[in-house]
């Protein structure tokens, strides 16, 4: 099987699978360990949806949580190198979603048999407490876990006493920070249950923590347990390690010309806020490193996927000052790119994309026929086109950084932008003017409720659209068919698509003023929102609110029966990037950030995508913005075209040599089956709202209470004139907009100018040793007649007046062969047989056509030429059928011309002739309706007479006849060239 038929077909299993898992909500009972006799441990098993599951293969105890939705499992423990087996052993704790078939090792207990409890705290966190004795000390023992880790545990009378302990303290929440502990020693404990810790003149250790509520102790992966008293433990002002930032790259980079050693500079575009929000690292503050490490493709002689590294190892403050820091790449913003866990950025497979396994599949159902097979090729890579491999940035490429070890600083920076109201009169009126806001958009026709608003605007909107401009956003395109294309085609092809379109959403049935969009290279994710016009003024100053989110990913949808995007659910980090990116432009001149009560915490879109916030909304207040501070995005060379296509092509061949078999295709379906079924993939923490901006905190104390609250509708102006037409301009109507692809599907009459193909004489001469033998005289000829054609062509109208098209077309017209033999003197009779075939004509063609009109008319008339190459063969050959007086032992023999088996049959027993041909021709296009365009089309293909006598009888060597005969060949030259006209109507699918 081709390996893109088995990829494919994998593909669709693997997602029908998934489709229908999702068809409806699992139900989880009977969660059990089954444990042969005499044994402590056996597989986890569950009954779902009435069928029992297995879970996990090897378990001590399961127990239910979360309200049955989850399991905690408690299974062997991995000792640690160097640990000796004998003595009590130590197991581990695992937190299991069943949905998702995910767990991750919550830490170690010493024994295997626990009395389990478990709650739910006011903020919604579940806590779980196990109980039991300690081999060691033989004492009670109570552990305390939440679904992250392990946080508390408790000995002796202390246990017992553990569920008076406060909950901050319980969970260690007052822990998860930076402490310095004596001398010049600082540690670190993280929210996933491990620690760093950083001693003077050592090397630093990893490790996991707990507390007792009295002290706090560190394990490490190597080494004894160390132990501080809480009370003794100073915090720093610090950003820990973990924590992240968005930096701006000043600089392209690119795997195709980036050699490691060579510097990189990047910009930070947040602020960098300590534990307690101080402001430890502002904005425009520099990064500098260098490229640690890069992997080209190049000629796709050694890889197919490029490699990148960036290490950061110094700041450059705005003041001047310069600290030393150890950071590592975390993620590239909405990049087709991933980066591992040690920072390296992997570049895509072109050969493995959506896109060129369709295409590839399609091309293998097409190979059969070669010409068709050269038509899909190279007319899906001229729509599509081939994804770059390289890894190309342009400066200003936006890249998260975290830190591998906590930056520790005393020097705190004052917040770079003032708060809008300063009193309580101010208050008062900001949070008066909120209240009266819509905050929940609609979807168009339906009515669902959807996106929460998040973003105030207070002035000028071409302030505002200047500075989203210079923070490099971009206004997305109509919702069109064209757009809807070209969406298809970047998610096919894992190609950006930086103004891609979204959904139409209403405030108040009102739509977007505009809608704006911010991404690297990929559709499948990007910062996106949408601005409306409430019809409200705050002080005299016009009022835009928005929604905005991050799309993350691509999924099917069920309801809309179409994919659509994922969001963070967590959309208060979007509402954060764009106050950042606003603050960086230099176009805010205040800010606040205006606590919302009534807005849910908690709640779903209209595609079923959770929404989590806070509730509060950013309101900013932006300038004129005339001189904003921005970034020249300048983009890095690509390789050369003929590099590209030198590595295009190696990429397609190692692609069909290394996974077009079916060891590989077994092989590959084997795993993703494994990977959809695996139960031991591990869960990641919850990055919650992890962004920052330094509005964070402001005191909105004994407000957002809210007894009644007139509707916009009662309070709002109309809008003026002015502001109505600006609205209606940002919605004109684009569906006639100039199309760049058409897709055509053609019919019509087939004539052949020249009828007759050929004729030959073949006269054997009789040897004169043999009286008795009489000379052989044998004519055949060949005529041909009109017929029908049929194809498609695929148009790119690249320029304005000149468009490139690939078609294929069958031709089918018909064919005779006469055989006649012609007698000596002493026969009077004349042997004559005629066979009737079709003639089939399978053609390739490249045209360019030179249009009267420019592409946006309706009306094209055009003129064309271009190259074709034509597979021409019978239908039905005739010699097959020949009497067999007349087959003179001809079969078998033949010029190697046959295109199917490569010359092993004559063109008239089957075999198929390859010539190439000049078409000319002229024809005209009308688009009836911005999707739709018919056209006319006169086409002549000129070419050489296709031989078919001639290639198959004019072998002598192969002739089965006396040796003592002489053999000749007489030809009759043709009146004319091959010229086959076809006269077709059409209709093109234009996008």
């Amino acid at each position: 099987m081709n390996s893109s038929v088995s990829a494919f077909i994998a593909g669709i299993l693997i997602f029908v699978y998934s489709f229908g898992a999702q068809g409806q909500e699992p139900e989880f009972k009977n969660l059990r360990v089954e444990k042969k006799a005499g044994s402590d441990f056996g597989p986890v098993m569950v009954e779902i949806n009435g069928k029992d599951k297995r879970v996990l293969p090897k378990a001590y105890q399961v127990w239910p949580v979360m309200e049955k939705k989850n399991a905690i499992v408690l299974i062997p423990g991995e000792r640690k190198s160097g640990e000796k087996p004998s003595g009590p052993g130590k197991y581990t704790l695992r937190f299991f979603d069943i949905d998702q078939r995910k767990g991750r090792n919550l830490g170690e207990i010493p024994f295997t048999d626990a009395k389990f409890s478990e709650r739910k705290l006011t903020n919604g966190q579940w806590v779980f407490t196990f109980q039991g004795v300690d081999p060691h000390s033989q004492q009670q023992l109570t552990i305390v876990a939440d679904d992250e880790a392990i946080r508390s545990r408790f000995v002796g009378e202390q246990a017992l006493a553990s569920e008076k302990i406060p909950e901050d303290i319980l969970l260690g929440k007052r822990l998860k920070r930076v402490f310095k502990t004596h001398g010049n020693s600082h540690v670190q404990f993280l929210e996933d249950g491990s620690a760093i810790l950083l001693e003077a003149g050592k090397k630093r250790e990893d490790g996991q923590w707990w507390t007792d509520s009295e002290k706090v102790y560190f394990d490490p992966s190597a080494g004894e347990v160390k132990s501080w008293i809480i009370g003794d433990l100073r915090p720093e002002t610090s950003i820990g390690a973990g924590e992240r930032l968005i930096v701006r790259l000043t600089q392209p980079l690119s795997s195709h010309t980036a050699k490691e050693g060579m510097a990189v500079e990047a910009v930070l575009v947040m602020p960098g806020l300590s534990y307690e929000g101080k402001l430890l690292l502002p904005m425009g503050s520099k990064f500098k490193g260098t490229v640690t490490r890069v992997k080209p493709v190049g000629l796709a002689f050694a890889r197919e996927n490029a490699e990148l590294s960036v290490e950061f190892t110094s700041i450059e403050f705005p003041d001047g000052r310069n600290e030393i820091v150890r950071s590592q790449l975390y993620q590239v913003e909405n990049s087709r790119e991933k980066v591992d866990e040690q920072g390296t950025i992997k570049g895509i497979r072109p050969t493995g994309t959506m896109a060129h396994s369709a295409k590839s599949a399609v091309s293998s159902v097409a190979a059969v026929d070669p010409v068709s097979y050269l038509f899909s090729s190279v007319s899906s890579t001229a729509v599509l086109g081939f994804t770059e491999p390289e890894i190309l940035y342009p400066a200003g490429t936006e890249i998260q950084i975290s830190f591998i070890e906590p930056f520790i600083s005393s020097h705190i920076y004052p917040s770079e932008v003032p708060v809008i109201a300063h009193t309580k009169e101010e208050k008062d009126k900001l949070m008066e003017f909120v209240r009266d806001l819509p905050f929940r958009t609609t979807t168009q026709g339906s009515n669902k409720p959807s996106d929460l608003t998040n973003l105030l605007f207070i002035g000028s909107p071409e302030g505002l659209r200047r500075a989203f401009a210079a923070a490099g956003w971009v206004s997305a395109d109509q919702l069109t068919a064209a757009s809807t294309f070209q969406t298809l085609k970047s998610i096919a092809g894992e190609q950006g698509y930086n103004e891609a379109p979204m959904s139409t959403l209403l405030l108040d049935e009102r739509k977007p003023l505009y809608t704006l969009s911010k991404t690297t290279n990929t559709f499948a994710a990007r910062h996106h929102l949408r601005v409306f016009d409430p019809a409200m003024s705050y002080q005299g100053q016009i009022a835009l609110t928005s929604s905005s989110t991050q799309d993350i990913g691509i999924a099917f949808s069920r309801k809309k029966k179409t994919f659509i995007h994922v969001i963070d659910e967590y959309i208060d980090n979007e509402r954060t990037k764009v106050v950042n990116d606003l603050t960086f432009t230099g176009c805010v001149e205040a800010r606040e950030l205006v606590p919302r009560s009534w807005i849910p915490k908690d709640a779903y879109n209209s595609t079923g995508d959770r929404l989590l916030t806070d509730g509060a909304i950013a309101v900013l207040k932006i300038n004129d913005c005339l001189n904003p501070k921005t970034y020249d995005a300048t983009h890095p060379k690509p390789p050369r075209l003929l590099q590209r296509s030198i590595r295009n092509t190696m990429l397609t061949l190692r692609n069909d040599v290394v996974r077009g078999n079916v060891g590989y295709q077994a092989y590959w379906g084997t795993r993703k089956l494994h990977d959809l079924m695996k139960t031991n993939g591990n869960l990641k923490i919850d990055p919650g709202a992890w962004q920052k901006a330094d509005i964070e905190g402001n005191s909105y104390e004994g407000y957002g209470d809210i007894t009644h609250r007139q509707t916009s509708l009662e309070r709002r102006s109309n809008l003026s004139e002015d502001r109505q037409a600006a609205l209606a301009a940002e919605h004109k109507d684009h569906r006639w907009d100039a199309p760049r692809y058409e897709i055509a599907i053609h019919g019509g009459f087939l004539r052949y100018p020249t009828k007759d193909l050929e004729a030959v004489g073949i006269f054997f001469r009789a040897p004169d040793s043999d009286p008795e033998s009489s000379d052989i005289a044998l004519g055949i000829a060949d005529d041909i007649d009109n017929g029908w054609s049929a194809g498609v062509s695929v148009t790119l109208n690249t320029w304005r007046w000149v468009s490139s098209e690939f078609g294929y077309h069958i031709q089918r017209g018909k064919y005779r062969l006469e055989v006649f033999d012609l007698p000596g003197p002493e026969d009077d009779h004349i042997f004559y047989e005629a066979d009737k075939s079709g003639l089939a004509t399978r053609q390739f063609e490249y045209s360019m056509l030179f249009h009267a009109k420019p592409r946006e008319s309706r009306w094209r008339p055009y003129v064309m030429a271009g190259p074709a190459l034509q597979l021409i063969h019978l239908t039905d050959a005739p010699v097959k059928r020949a009497h067999p007086a007349f087959r003179l032992g001809m079969q078998n023999i033949g010029l190697i011309k046959s295109a199917f088996d490569f010359g092993r049959t004559p063109p008239l027993e089957g075999g198929g002739i390859f010539q190439v041909g000049i078409q000319y021709g002229a024809g005209i296009k009308f688009r009836v309706h911005p999707r739709l365009t018919l056209r006319a089309d006169f086409r002549e293909t000129w070419s050489k007479n296709p031989k078919f006598i001639l290639d198959s009888y004019t072998d002598r060597d192969a002739l089965d006849v006396d040796p003592g005969y002489e053999y000749e060949v007489f030809r009759a030259q043709p009146l004319g060239k091959f010229r086959q006209q076809r006269f077709t109507m059409g209709v093109a699918f234009t996008f």
